[in-house]
Parts: structure tokens; C-alpha cells; sequence
């Protein structure tokens, strides 16, 4: 059974549904991200419209299931190929930190 603590872990990870072109359907990945407080959260989205894709990704992603090395290139080179990825990765990432919120 999952154990609630009163300080979350700094990191968690989330399978995060990736929009391919010419598919039926989006393609998992597990990516594992940087947890915040209900405070870091609020400082980090004020800056989310004039943050480039690329710096949103960087600053909320630790690691990824990719054989590939997580590394800023490679996201690059995610973002350029994928478009939907930034908003799916994006999305995830608010709604499991919203999601640990609801439960405390």
C-alpha cells in the first residue's frame, strides 16, 4: 500500500501520452519529474508564457524511458519531431502535481 508522507519525494514518475503523426493513438513514455511545493509551482508558472518549450521541459524533467540519453539535444530534437509533445508533457506534469495536491 502507498505511504503518505508529509514531504514528498523529489521526483516522481508519470507515463506521459505522446501525439505521434500517422498513428492511432499517442504513445506512452515514462518520464520522471521534478516535484515542487504548492509555492514553487505558483513562481514556476508565472514565467510559463514567455518560457521557450524547450526551458519548460528542461526545468520539469529529470529523466525519460527513451533509449536515447536525456539530455537537452535530445529533447530538442523530441520537440521538433513530435509537436504535440511540449503540451503533452506539459499537461501531465500539472495534473499529477495537482493530483498530489487533491490528496493532502
Amino acid at each position: 500500500m502507498p505511504k503518505l508522507t508529509l514531504v514528498a519525494e523529489p521526483t516522481f514518475k508519470a507515463k506521459v501520452a505522446i501525439p505521434v503523426a500517422g498513428l492511432s493513438g499517442p504513445v506512452e513514455i515514462i518520464f520522471e519529474f521534478k516535484h515542487r511545493t504548492k509555492s514553487d509551482l505558483a513562481k514556476w508558472m508565472e514565467g510559463a508564457k514567455d518560457r521557450l518549450d524547450i526551458d519548460s521541459v528542461m526545468g520539469t524533467v529529470v529523466g525519460w524511458g527513451f533509449d536515447d540519453e536525456f539530455s537537452r539535444d535530445n529533447v530538442q530534437l523530441l520537440l521538433e519531431n513530435h509537436h504535440g509533445a511540449s503540451r503533452a508533457i506539459a499537461s501531465k506534469y500539472l495534473s499529477e502535481l495537482m493530483a498530489l495536491r487533491l490528496g493532502n
